[in-house]
């Protein structure tokens, strides 16, 4: 498409997988007539993909929701090689109501979706960047940390296993 608002215009889900915050809230509000929030159809699903600040996406929620928009906080693990597969790990946390509009659209982009909580945000409290330091690092303090914000042990040591934390210690676990 030619613009952000001819994709708008022509889908129900859109995936926004950028560098940073600030990119983020460029796509979905831009100058506040040309953003996602202003041209995309009431009913759809935004799912935002960059790793940010973990208060960023409910705010966003929010705001798109008085544009009758979904938002879905999906933060990826996999890099390139999963992404063109289409086997990239999702951290997903929204709405039971936006996870429905989305149908399979994050199966179409996933080999694995953890769905993480009920509202924006909880995708993000457990980053992509924290994989790679426990892959990197082994530490115990790391492992905490996913553990601790994760909806059970089982659902952390899982998304560990599945995303870019993966390793041959991780690969015996249960």
């Amino acid at each position: 498409t030619a613009s952000l608002a001819e994709l708008a215009a022509a889908c129900d889900v859109v995936v926004v997988l950028v560098v940073n915050a600030a990119q983020t809230e460029q796509v979905l509000f831009g100058s506040g007539h040309d953003g996602l929030a202003a041209t995309m159809r009431r009913g759809g699903v935004i799912v935002t993909s960059a790793t940010v600040d973990p208060a960023l996406p409910p705010r966003w929620a929010a705001r798109l929701s008085e544009a009758g928009l979904h938002l879905i906080d999906g933060p990826v693990s996999g890099g390139p090689k999963k992404a063109a597969e289409g086997q990239m790990t999702v951290m997903a946390s929204g709405t039971p109501e936006a996870f429905a509009a989305a149908g399979t659209a994050l199966d179409a982009i996933a080999g694995k979706v953890y769905r993480l909580g009920d509202k924006p945000g909880a995708g993000s409290t457990v980053p992509p960047f924290f994989m790679r330091g426990i892959r990197l690092a082994g530490s115990t303090p790391r492992v905490s940390t996913v553990l601790s914000r994760s909806p059970g042990p089982r659902t952390g040591m899982l998304y560990i296993c599945a995303s870019a934390g993966a390793s041959a210690m991780w690969s015996k676990w249960p």
